[in-house]
């Protein structure tokens, strides 16, 4: 059985120094494309985020593990692991996303491999950084920009608008906005939290 530890045992002071790093990421624009489409490198998120995440002590780290082990037939097995980790270095606190290399359709296996490696390094990336990609129109030419994700959206704004206005809940609203600056500014993982007692 194949065990990789998705996280540390705690997790607060990095999920903290993250939220904060996230604010400060910069745009990313598509710098790459194949023959069917335009992409994000993960150079790009790496330079757009970098600053960031030093600053709030923050590591990111991939690597390929290899496993060898037996079919149900005995037949010897390889399987290829992507895997990437952000740390945060004065605790020692981190998380690892991973996933299974497939090789991408190819003549060449080598070839094929490596596209496998950086497609699943790309989208682990993006996922343990946080960030999106989101399309936009610009005098017609598309462009993808990496925006900073993990606030409440639109249908979530309108829920909390209206339970503080039926319950009058003027203190509430204070709080927030003194917590926030604004309700589009609350991360939605604060969500479910500050709804509860609205209820």
């Amino acid at each position: 059985m194949l065990l990789i530890k998705p996280k540390s045992d705690e997790t607060n002071e990095l999920d903290l120094a993250l939220s904060q790093a996230k604010n400060n990421y910069k745009p990313v624009y598509k710098d790459k494309s194949s023959h069917r489409n335009k992409y994000v490198s993960v150079e790009q998120m790496v330079d757009s985020t970098k600053e960031a995440l030093d600053t709030y002590k923050l590591s990111l780290t991939d690597g390929i593990e290899t496993h060898v082990f037996e079919s149900a037939e005995g037949i010897p097995q390889i399987l290829e692991i992507c895997t990437v980790t952000l740390t945060h270095t004065p605790t020692g606190q981190f998380r690892t996303c991973s996933a299974v290399v497939v090789p991408t359709k190819n003549d060449d296996i080598n070839q094929a491999f490596n596209g496998g490696v950086s497609y699943k390094r790309r989208k682990l990336t993006a996922t343990i950084l946080g960030i999106v990609e989101e399309e936009e129109e610009n005098n017609k030419k598309e462009t993808t920009r990496i925006t900073k994700p993990g606030k409440i959206n639109e249908n979530q704004i309108n829920l909390l608008k209206k339970l503080l206005k039926e319950g009058n809940h003027k203190e509430k609203y204070r709080e927030i906005i003194e917590t926030y600056g604004a309700l589009d500014e609350i991360p939605w993982r604060d969500f479910n939290h500050i709804i509860a007692p609205l209820k």
